[in-house]
């Protein structure tokens, strides 16, 4: 395993076990915790065993649903719905 993906995967168990132990802290963000750990395991099982056109369409994939998001957001705010 390259240093890289030995990074991305250490990064997802510290960052999947910080969202658990909020789910534990506060119930209330349970169900959020339990996404954002299933997409933090999905996340470094496509970096390990994942080609790399297929990581490179993930990544625009993810790109471009950040982009809509926030533009969605941006919309939403200046229109005074949020």
């Amino acid at each position: 395993m390259t240093l890289i993906k030995a990074g991305i995967t250490s990064g997802c168990i510290v960052f999947a076990l910080i969202a658990a132990y909020q789910a534990y802290l506060n119930p209330s963000v349970a169900v959020q915790a339990g996404v954002l750990i299933v997409m933090l395991i999905v996340i470094p099982v496509l970096v390990i065993f994942g080609s790399k056109d297929l990581l490179k369409r993930g990544e625009m994939a993810a790109l471009w649903l950040l982009i809509f998001v926030f533009a969605g957001y941006g919309v939403l705010k200046a229109g005074g719905l949020i």
